[in-house]
């Protein structure tokens, strides 16, 4: 599945590299991510995983934010 992910980059001054939160991304807002959702193949914020564990979503396998070229 090809999807158009906004590229992961290095903050300024930063040797880590902060995955950032796809769905914030689309909004163009920058916030880390802190899960990764494997159903939906999307990095999220702690706000948005917390509005994502409702009814529909809350089974879906979550793990550690993945970088990009891990896809």
């Amino acid at each position: 599945m090809t999807t158009n992910r906004p590229i992961q980059t290095k903050e300024e001054n930063s040797e880590e590299e902060i995955i950032w939160c796809d769905v914030c991304l689309k909004d163009d807002q920058k916030v880390e991510a802190i899960v990764y959702c494997h159903d939906c193949e999307e990095n999220q914020c702690k706000e948005c995983d917390s509005m994502h564990q409702m009814k529909k979503f809350r089974n879906h396998r979550r793990s550690d934010p993945k970088p990009i070229d891990t896809f």
